[in-house]
C-alpha cells in the first residue's frame, strides 16, 4: 500500500530548548512578537502571535523538564 506521511508540528514555551521554561526565552517570544509569524512562538496554534501566545508563556513560566 501507499506510505502515509504524518505531517505533525511541535512547540513549546521552552523556545531555546534549555529544559526550562525561563527569561531566556523573553528575547526570542518578543522578536516572534513583533516580527512575522514564527510558528515557535504560536503556543495556541491559530496563526498568530498575540496575547494568547504571551499568556501562556507566562503559564509556563519557572516549568522545567527533568
Amino acid at each position: 500500500g501507499e506510505g502515509h506521511v504524518l505531517d505533525m508540528r511541535m512547540n513549546s514555551p521552552d523556545i531555546n530548548g534549555d529544559r526550562e521554561v525561563n527569561l531566556s526565552d523573553i528575547p526570542p517570544f518578543a522578536e516572534d512578537f513583533y516580527g512575522s509569524y514564527a510558528y515557535r512562538s504560536d503556543f495556541v496554534w491559530d496563526g498568530v502571535v498575540n496575547l494568547s501566545d504571551l499568556a501562556e508563556l507566562a503559564r509556563a513560566l519557572t516549568t522545567a523538564c527533568p
